[in-house]
């Protein structure tokens, strides 16, 4: 899917990992387009910055949660939670 990584990426794992030799066979990827078919862009963004060899170019679980792919999940629970908070708001007014 990705391919082989770049020299410089192995040498890397193999100065990160000495107890283990890293024999990859040059192979080119097919890409995640090719396997994923039809996605929109945010999606294949993430899935991209997800599966990057580069533990320094790799995005965290909380950088992937705030990444646009999951806007609108956000924006809703946002909603929720400001929903929840006028609720208490009025609640507590009333005492």
């Amino acid at each position: 899917m990705l391919g082989t990584p770049d020299p410089e990426v192995l040498n890397l794992y193999q100065q990160l990992a000495t107890h283990m030799d890293f024999d990859f066979k040059d192979t080119v990827g097919c890409g995640l387009e090719s396997l994923i078919g039809e996605c929109s862009s945010d999606c294949l963004d993430i899935l991209k910055k997800l599966l990057a060899y580069e533990p320094h170019k790799r995005i965290s679980a909380g950088e992937a949660l705030r990444h646009e792919y999951f806007s609108e999940i956000l924006e809703k629970e946002m909603e929720r939670e400001f929903e929840k908070s006028l609720r208490y708001t009025s609640i507590s007014n009333l005492n």
